[in-house]
């Protein structure tokens, strides 16, 4: 029988309870070009 691995280390401890709901989080930080950025922001702004 395979023992289900529920904790494991990376860089980071990671817990894996079973039957458990996941969040993840993506990193965006300068992955909208700078025109586009200001733009938004303009947008933002102006409402």
């Amino acid at each position: 029988m395979q023992k289900i691995k529920t904790h494991y280390r990376r860089n980071l401890p990671h817990i894996q309870p079973i039957g458990a709901t996941f969040f993840v989080t993506f990193r965006l930080k300068d992955s909208i070009p700078l025109a586009m950025l200001s733009q938004l922001r303009q947008e933002y702004e102006e409402k």
